[in-house]
């Protein structure tokens, strides 16, 4: 599942169940143009996702790439246990930050 809710400059990128190729797929197609509307803040909402593929790392991290290149910011919100432990084993954790939850994220 990818849900995608802009308000304003800051877009939200729900995503749950197994994130892998298809998904991985799905923002590639569907973050691209809201890149170019130049958002202050994209948060990724984890807190439904059961499996990160490292597709989907590099999806995401793909994202961060495009966002900082004008300034934007790229942050993790409330990731569960297991993709925890895949975004601290992959070091994604000392690229971006992760929050406790998306108000947080939103409000960092």
């Amino acid at each position: 599942m990818v849900e995608i809710q802009q308000n304003n400059d800051t877009v939200v990128v729900t995503l749950g169940g197994d994130f892998g190729q298809p998904e991985a797929d799905i923002l590639d197609q569907k973050l691209p143009p809201l890149a170019e509307q130049k958002p202050r803040l994209v948060v990724f909402d984890l807190s439904g996702v059961t499996l990160m593929a490292s597709v989907a790392l590099g999806a995401i991290l793909a994202v961060n790439r495009s966002i900082r290149k004008y300034g934007g910011k790229v942050r993790l919100a409330a990731p569960g246990r297991n993709v925890l432990g895949a975004l601290r084993f992959t070091r994604i954790d000392d690229i971006l930050e992760i929050c406790a939850s998306v108000d947080a994220a939103v409000g960092g």
